[in-house]
């Protein structure tokens, strides 16, 4: 009802020019919103258009660029998508919340402004590229990230997402493809990555796949439909040998009030995908120590205390506490007792290596399959 709309107006009139008279207020350079076009309620109607100027105001005193808002607006109206098309477009938007929120990077406007435009209700070709770089004030101790939205690759393959993450000399490659498919059987998800092993075996990059399909009930054990690449991949029944070691390939649940696997796959590409020697022996020493400054895969947070222990002369092994008082995740760094892999470990919410039914703290080697349950 309009004359109900007005008179809640009219009650909150004096609050708004109060906040506008204040002098914070007329620093602002005003500007119309770009594209604009009045409607006749708006040029007709004087309570209307008070009311829509009202609440550009209000925007732009809390620093709103009104042009992004507006594109937003746009964005978040619904449109006749297919659903994938809008399972893609979520997992981009959880890629950066993820890197901006927990990990604290942060996007650059522009490019936000771009993608915006591309991803627009009224454009229904999603496949222009786009580049979002992140601040380098922003650094994760030293990492530096950018992501790439629907980049050609020189192999001509398109894949939806390429998050570029490189510290010091050292660059990797992690590739996500959104896939909104119902992966109802044991092997299904084996064979989608099998198709992506066709497609990038001749590229050093790690694939995954996001999906938002639930653990099976198998017969004899529950099916996980999340495996970051530390788990054995069979195609045929007789395989012994893990087919991708070192998290090449693999894939996760990824959906609403379901993102922290997410999280674990990105932090695991920032701190066990970027090590440029993953094997800890050298010659009589065996030290897992990181390659690379640490972080806290928990909080973000980049202050972590580090304790030094030994096995003997020539034999370490580390624990790493976030310094962080309302965190304190810990990291214990170790190695493989058979083939001296190094090994993080995050206790069993947070471990991406698949972990042993003995002990959380028990994993498996992601290069030859063996846990210290199985030494001799």
């Amino acid at each position: 009802d309009l004359d109900e709309f007005v008179k809640e107006q009219q009650k909150l009139l004096p609050l708004i020019e109060q906040r506008i008279r204040k002098t914070f207020f007329k620093t602002i350079k005003w500007q119309n919103i770009q594209g604009f076009t009045p409607s006749m309620t708006f040029i007709q109607n004087i309570s209307y258009r008070n009311a829509l100027n009202s609440y550009k105001e209000i925007l732009e005193s809390e620093g709103i660029d009104l042009g992004v808002f507006d594109l937003y607006e746009k964005a978040t109206t619904y449109g006749m998508r297919e659903i994938p098309q809008i399972y893609e477009l979520w997992c981009l938007v959880s890629i950066i919340k993820t890197l901006k929120e927990p990990y604290g990077f942060q996007y650059n406007s522009q490019d936000i402004r771009t993608l915006l435009k591309i991803i627009n209700p009224e454009n229904n070709n999603l496949n222009n590229q786009v580049t979002i770089n992140f601040e380098e004030k922003e650094k994760l101790n030293g990492r530096t990230i950018t992501l790439y939205y629907q980049k050609t690759l020189p192999n001509n393959k398109r894949p939806d997402f390429i998050l570029e993450i490189s510290i010091n000399d050292r660059k990797i490659y992690l590739v996500l493809d959104a896939k909104f498919k119902n992966y109802n059987y044991k092997k299904s998800l084996n064979y989608e990555i099998k198709n992506l092993n066709d497609k990038y075996s001749d590229t050093d990059y790690y694939v995954f796949i996001l999906h938002p399909c639930n653990d099976l009930t198998g017969e004899k054990k529950p099916v996980k439909m999340t495996n970051h690449g530390g788990d054995k991949i069979y195609f045929g029944e007789e395989e012994q040998k893990p087919t991708f070691p070192f998290h090449k390939y693999g894939y996760i649940t990824h959906k609403p009030n379901f993102t922290d696997n997410l999280k674990k796959l990105i932090g695991m590409a920032f701190e066990y995908l970027l090590e440029s020697n993953k094997n800890a022996k050298n010659g009589n020493t065996i030290d897992p120590k990181p390659t690379n400054d640490l972080f806290c895969l928990n909080c973000g947070g980049k202050k972590i205390d580090i304790l030094t222990h030994r096995r003997g002369e020539n034999k370490f092994y580390y624990t790493a506490t976030c310094k962080s008082k309302e965190c304190g995740h810990q990291i214990h760094l170790d190695y493989c007792w058979k083939c001296h892999t190094k090994l993080f470990k995050h206790g069993y919410y947070w471990d991406y290596h698949k972990t042993s039914v003995w002990s959380s703290f028990d994993i498996h080697c992601p290069n030859c399959g063996m846990a210290l349950a199985d030494k001799p």
